[in-house]
């Protein structure tokens, strides 16, 4: 349930959604021709990140956005990513995250994070200059689940209002 245009019967050197490693980004050669970065978009997805994406070792970037009625959907992120060590860029945006797998922390040579759109109600814990030294962009923008007009007569239980509560973690500033 992603949306491929119509890229999947062809070698991945023409997909629109991928890029591969090339001769001229001066890597290894082994690197020649894995994924250097991919997107995911427009899916429909009721199992979290997908298992396969473990695969995706060489990937220095990775995007996942746009995960159809995501505020219905409590994933988290997973084991499966903290194998790819190398990426230094990801985005999962809007895809039904409220909360980060400890093994998440593996990824400490990501630059930039962007968790934007998601179901958090709190910024991570895991979220920190210790676990991702090399961090210098972050994007929790617009999480919650769904706006709540009048909350003293919702029947929506407050743990699905979504939205960050309580003391702002200072530490994401510095």
């Amino acid at each position: 349930n992603c949306s491929m245009r119509g890229d999947e019967g062809e070698s991945m050197s023409n997909w629109a959604c991928a890029t591969l490693w090339e001769e001229r980004d001066n890597v290894a050669p082994e690197l020649i021709g894995r994924v250097k970065s991919v997107i995911f978009q427009s899916f429909n997805t009721h199992d979290g990140v997908p298992y396969e994406i473990r695969y995706l070792k060489t990937a220095e970037e990775i995007r996942f956005y746009s995960n159809s009625n995501k505020f219905l959907k409590d994933f988290s992120t997973g084991d499966e990513l903290a194998e790819l060590t190398q990426l230094k860029r990801l985005q999962m945006y809007a895809l039904g995250l409220s909360s980060i797998d400890h093994s998440f922390a593996n990824l400490v040579n990501l630059e930039e994070l962007d968790l934007s759109g998601n179901n958090f109600n709190e910024v991570p814990a895991l979220l920190n200059p210790d676990n991702f030294p090399n961090l210098r962009y972050l994007d929790l923008a617009a999480n919650r689940r769904r706006g709540v007009g009048d909350m003293t007569s919702t029947t929506i239980e407050e743990d699905k209002w979504g939205g960050f509560r309580g003391e702002f973690p200072v530490h994401l500033l510095t």
